[in-house]
């Protein structure tokens, strides 16, 4: 499984704002749509959490 922590630090900002990848706002709020733990391995889980911009409306998937 790959590590993608660098690819969202370019995205998340901080816990309240991202920069949204669909309308290209910088410091776009957003919306936790769902966050869901799931098994990597038998000795290590991940999350995956999707949230959605509150300025266009679409759902970015972060790990």
């Amino acid at each position: 499984m790959e590590n993608n922590s660098d690819l969202n630090n370019k995205y998340f900002i901080d816990s309240n704002a991202f920069n949204c990848p669909f309308c290209k706002l910088r410091n776009a709020t957003y919306t936790i749509v769902a966050a869901i733990e799931y098994d990597i391995n038998n000795n290590k889980k991940g999350c995956a959490v999707f949230v959605e911009c509150n300025r266009c409306h679409k759902i970015k998937y972060a790990k």
